[in-house]
């Protein structure tokens, strides 16, 4: 007669430890707090400050000579960086630049990035730097950009929640503890 009881205290234990942690594969990014810094070459460093991830969030630029633009937008699973020339009458260089990305908090969930993957159809040179749980560095190369013309590079970003205690399952698992613990106490 006790191993029925046994059996189901058992299973109770298992079914609570199963469901202790959760892990959310390929998380969005919107809710995520983030800032950037640029680095020009020949050109000293431009920090933004942070912001948090909605529908869209743009880190822009605008050099000294106001022909040259570019920008840093985040989407819901990943980032587009470009360069746009402002003139209408020629064509300007850009010189190699570094946009370093760093993710202050997390919305609800503590993610970490799991990998930065460039779209197959972007301009050569672009290369992922540095890659961390959450920082990361992409180099653009010097590129010649036409008037009135926008070169832009998309990246998917794959994010992954760390393993955390649900609050209800820790809140079940101790219920679940002092029931037993009372079942056991058989008073003389």
């Amino acid at each position: 007669m006790k191993r029925p009881k046994v059996v189901l205290n058992m299973a109770f234990i298992f079914l609570t430890f199963a469901g202790l942690y959760t892990n959310d594969a390929n998380s969005a990014l919107v809710g995520a707090e983030v800032g950037a810094y640029l680095d020009i070459s020949g050109h000293s460093g431009f920090p933004f400050s942070s912001t948090e991830i909605g529908d869209l969030v743009e880190f822009s630029f605008l050099e000294t000579d106001d022909i040259k633009a570019g920008s840093a937008n985040f989407f819901d699973n990943g980032l587009i960086l470009d360069y746009t020339n402002l003139s209408s009458t020629g064509s300007v260089d850009f010189t190699s630049r570094q946009w370093t990305f760093l993710f202050n908090s997390w919305p609800a969930i503590q993610q970490i990035i799991e990998s930065i993957t460039p779209n197959v159809g972007n301009p050569s040179g672009a290369s992922v730097g540095l890659v961390s749980t959450d920082i990361f560095a992409i180099d653009l190369p010097a590129l010649k950009v036409d008037p009135e013309q926008r070169i832009e590079w998309r990246f998917e970003i794959a994010t992954r929640a760390i393993d955390v205690p649900e609050p209800t399952v820790l809140s079940l698992l101790g219920l679940g503890t002092i029931v037993m613990g009372f079942r056991r106490y058989k008073p003389r």
